[in-house]
């Protein structure tokens, strides 16, 4: 059995990467184009759903500028570059709080809503001593 060395053309390598971030590249832009469309849709119902999500998406903003006048500028300029992928991630984050909140709601008016059945004993439970050693 005879040992060899695998050797990689550089160029192969390179072509590799191109096709790579090429495919990256469509991909990106294809998401961005048809979330750009969706983007005000997305944002009227992340209102509709959990409105304290994008209120305080938009407190945070405030603060970055409470903290860092550069910052807070910076991010807002992100923001408004990748706004629809932003308002994809605020609608994405109200369905989740609605959908948790819609979970959790139910066991809340379980309890609440009515007496839990219970029997009292009058002598209580005689439990066996334990031993310490």
């Amino acid at each position: 059995m005879t040992n060899r060395i695998f050797r990689v053309n550089p160029l192969t390598g390179l072509l590799v990467f191109v096709l790579f971030a090429a495919l990256t590249w469509f991909i990106i832009s294809g998401l961005w184009k048809l979330l750009s469309v969706l983007a005000p849709f997305l944002f009227l119902a992340s209102f509709l759903l959990d409105k304290n999500v994008p209120i305080n998406f938009f407190k945070w903003l405030g603060k970055q500028y409470k903290i860092n006048v550069v910052g807070g500028l910076f991010i807002t300029l992100m923001c408004g570059i990748a706004f629809p992928f932003v308002f994809a991630f605020l609608f994405a984050r109200s369905l989740m709080n609605y959908r948790l909140g819609k979970s959790r709601k139910t066991p809340k008016q379980d309890i609440e809503g009515d007496y839990i059945d219970f029997e009292e004993l009058e002598d209580p439970i005689e439990l066996p001593r334990l031993n310490k050693k």
